[in-house]
């Protein structure tokens, strides 16, 4: 249920009155406030109130309802409800022509610079200025909000993008505009409007040409002012109906040197095209690791094991935490300790050193960082191995010449990307 407050009366010292009444399901209140009365104060407010009470039902009588106030109040409510009832009445008819308004298809937003590093913006910004420049007014009104959004482009929207440093969308816009007007002008079912309005007319041909002139300069485009010129020498004889004259059109022209070179646009680039980009420089990354990574394979005293490569880190075995590849290094970790049992100690040595460098590659090149929050399978599992090198280590299976090959090895491990970026293979070796 609605509530009408007539007056501001929440906020009082000593004394309001309300009346409420009810109608059409909707609540009036109707409010008094007597603080400023010079017979109200702190001391009598309660007593005023309750004579007032009482006092009341005295006052609802039939010389009341005779009486020329309370005629004039019914007629004015009266007229109230009349002109209540015919807004409703015109809701559909206000509904429609604001649906027809939307038609025109003004620009998005105040200074509207589509994204996109090829987009063209000519066609961008054409497609809402052909709807402008199609649809059509049904009376003086309608035909005024068409010219305010002819307006409202070359003056709002072109200052704002100029204000983004965007000289190249402002002028895209002002320069359409005033490509696309003789079109306009030619609508035979127009003409009473260009009739009656042609000082608005001449005003905005006017300002569109300035428009274009002010996104030249901001641009320091000299070639772009050539174009204006030529563009208005093209059209100089197009407005006469409008009472512009060819020799007022020429004096539109603006001859200046700009001095250095127009200034650097950055357009921003469409979700799509920043997608294709990071695709592109990803790739270009890729190949420069793998180009690296076969120059360091060239000088590598740890050649990579193909089974491993292969068959172990491939990435169809990618799963969260790579726990399928965890439990294929656990397996070969048994070949591990095979050949320890064995005394092949540097054969022992390099398999963990290949399982390592592969495990290091691929979590870079595979993003295996991507699929494990606090669990890295493969590098605990290379951790069991570890512990069996130590083992091995502390009962002194390892001689010199193998202790003096691991260490070289291990300092071709640690250059890799993996330990120093992300610290995986950080394990606690005895014996390196």
């Amino acid at each position: 249920m609605s509530t009408y407050i007539y007056g501001y009366y929440n906020d009082f010292e000593t004394l309001v009155i309300e009346f409420k009444s009810k109608h059409d399901g909707h609540t009036y209140v109707h409010s008094i406030k007597l603080d400023d009365h010079p017979l109200v104060n702190r001391e009598n407010a309660e007593i005023w109130a309750r004579y007032f009470h009482r006092k009341m039902k005295d006052l609802v009588n039939e010389d009341a309802m005779n009486s020329d106030l309370f005629k004039s109040i019914e007629h004015e409510i009266l007229e109230e409800q009349r002109r209540h009832d015919e807004w409703l009445a015109g809701e559909p008819e206000r509904q429609r022509r604001e649906k027809h308004k939307k038609e025109l298809r003004r620009t998005p937003s105040l200074g509207f610079i589509p994204d996109g590093l090829h987009t063209d913006y000519a066609k961008e910004y054409g497609y809402y200025i052909d709807s402008a420049i199609q649809w059509t007014p049904e009376d003086n009104d309608e035909f005024l909000y068409q010219v305010r959004s002819f307006e409202r482009m070359i003056t709002k929207c072109v200052q704002r993008c100029l204000e983004q440093g965007r000289p190249d969308a402002a002028y895209a816009q002002s320069s359409e505009i005033f490509r696309s007007l003789p079109k306009w002008k030619n609508r035979e079912e127009l003409k009473h409007f260009f009739a009656h309005y042609q000082p608005r007319l001449r005003k905005l041909v006017k300002a569109t040409c300035q428009a274009m002139i002010n996104s030249a300069t901001a641009w320091n485009s000299k070639l772009k002012l050539i174009e204006i010129n030529a563009l208005i020498e093209s059209l100089q004889s197009e407005f006469i109906d409008w009472g512009i004259t060819p020799r007022t059109m020429l004096d539109l022209r603006l001859f200046a040197g700009f001095v250095g070179d127009p200034i650097k646009i950055e357009r921003k680039p469409t979700k799509q095209e920043l997608y294709e980009m990071q695709q592109a420089k990803r790739k270009q990354e890729a190949e420069e690791r793998r180009r690296a990574e076969e120059e360091a394979e060239k000088h590598s005293i740890i050649p990579l094991n193909k089974f491993l490569e292969d068959t172990v880190f491939d990435a169809s075995h990618i799963d969260w935490e790579c726990a399928t590849i965890g439990r294929m290094i656990t397996t070969v970790g048994y070949e591990v300790n095979n050949f320890i049992n064995r005394g092949q100690m540097k054969d022992a040595l390099l398999l963990f050193l290949q399982i390592v460098k592969s495990m290091c590659r691929h979590f870079v090149s595979d993003e295996h960082y991507d699929y494990f929050d606090d669990l890295y399978d493969p590098e605990y599992s290379c951790m069991s191995i570890v512990d069996d090198l130590n083992k091995a280590y502390e009962q002194g299976k390892f001689s010199q010449s193998d202790m003096s090959f691991f260490k070289q090895a291990w300092k071709e491990i640690e250059r890799m990307e993996a330990c120093t970026d992300y610290g995986i293979a950080n394990f606690k070796l005895n014996f390196s």
